[in-house]
């Protein structure tokens, strides 16, 4: 598929069939790093500036559960949600900049 969207994907395991919707292609960054990288955006210099802004049906965030890193190796659990003011409030407020920054 080409960079855009929203597409439509057809998938069939096991004979059974789904359709998955609302699909972007492009590029993924994940953000991580020390705590700064935490700071959420709700608490940034210009969180109600930004808040306000934070509607981007193109700009997609993955909200990633925290894990016990003392319980061992485990699989990511998160969702990917479209970029709005309640969504946005609580993620990285340099990694939404920097997506924010991409998109434009």
């Amino acid at each position: 598929m080409s960079a855009g969207g929203p597409q439509t994907m057809d998938v069939v395991c096991d004979g059974q069939g789904i359709t998955l919707r609302d699909i972007l292609i492009g590029e993924v960054w994940p953000c991580s790093g020390q705590s700064n990288m935490e700071w959420p955006l709700d608490k940034s210099m210009h969180d109600s500036t930004s808040l306000d802004e934070a509607y981007d049906t193109k700009l997609r965030l993955f909200l990633v559960e925290k894990a016990d890193l003392d319980a061992g190796p485990q699989d990511v659990k998160g969702r990917w949600v479209i970029s709005d003011a309640s969504t946005a409030a609580a993620i990285s407020a340099v990694g939404y900049y920097f997506g924010r920054e991409l998109r434009n």
